[in-house]
């Protein structure tokens, strides 16, 4: 496991691992959920040993996502970031960094996103046909999360308050007895209520073109197949995506990290092969 440091167009410093496979002809470049980061997850630790054992190249990377709040280093200053005031279209440009750091050929690259980064891939995938892989791990349905926030009981009208404010308990889920708050922005909610990401499994949403994995815990209480719980519908949007459950696992896949990454180097190899055969 190797430490790299790059720079996005807008001078903000990123930290990542990369585990190398020897020969490696894939390499899957994770983008971790809202509040997450390189390495905490089990999964991703477990990522880091399994993948390059199968030949396959793993690289995690702290995005502007990287929690709700927090400082990095810019050329000249310290800047604010965090998921909380950061938008999808900046946290773009943070995969266009690693990737250029990368130097890879972008057909053997797998863009693999878990929780909220779904969406965040997602996004990148429609705008960077070059990606023609993706993974998605327990994709948070956003816009269900923000229907749940905009019927809440205590509804807050916009505008909720002035500048990058950041709100507590805005919206949030119910966990067993106890509700996850998640932290948000004023200019956030605004932005999100009127993007792509709020809308991402609308009916009307341009169907996904790249080769795709999905898995999903069948305990996780977030991911639920997109607003309309429906699986054919997701099959129309993502026509090329293989879906795998795992039974007993949650949203961050405690206790199953290995089968995980069995069923992602499983697919990627695969894919591997019927590019040969092709």
């Amino acid at each position: 496991m190797d430490f790299f440091e790059t720079r996005t167009n807008d001078g903000i410093r990123l930290l990542g691992l990369v585990s190398r496979a020897e020969q490696a002809r894939w390499l899957i470049v994770h983008v971790h959920g809202y509040g997450g980061d390189l390495l905490s997850n089990p999964f991703v630790r477990a990522a880091h040993k399994y993948y390059p054992r199968h030949g396959i190249s793993f690289l995690s990377f702290n995005m502007r996502t990287a929690a709700y709040i927090t400082e990095v280093y810019g050329e000249t200053a310290v800047a604010y970031v965090g998921s909380s005031i950061t938008d999808q279209d900046e946290a773009s440009t943070d995969i266009d960094a690693v990737l250029a750091h990368c130097g890879m050929d972008p057909a053997r690259i797998v863009l693999q996103g878990h929780s909220f980064g779904t969406n965040i891939v997602k996004r990148y995938a429609r705008t960077h046909p070059s990606v023609e892989k993706v993974v998605l791990l327990s994709p948070a349905d956003s816009m269900r999360l923000y229907d749940r926030w905009r019927t809440s009981t205590t509804p807050v009208e916009l505008p909720i308050n002035e500048g990058n404010v950041v709100r507590w308990d805005l919206f949030g889920m119910a966990v067993g007895s106890s509700r996850y708050a998640l932290p948000i922005s004023a200019r956030n909610v605004r932005k999100l209520l009127d993007s792509e990401s709020f809308n991402e499994w609308s009916q009307d949403n341009a169907v996904m073109e790249q080769d795709g994995l999905l898995i999903i815990g069948d305990n996780d209480p977030v991911s639920n197949l997109g607003n309309t719980a429906n699986e054919a519908f997701l099959r129309k949007v993502l026509p090329r995506t293989q879906l795998e459950r795992i039974r007993g696992s949650m949203h961050l896949f405690a206790g199953f990290e290995d089968r995980l990454c069995e069923i992602v180097a499983t697919w990627v190899l695969h894919q591997e092969d019927t590019s040969l055969s092709g």
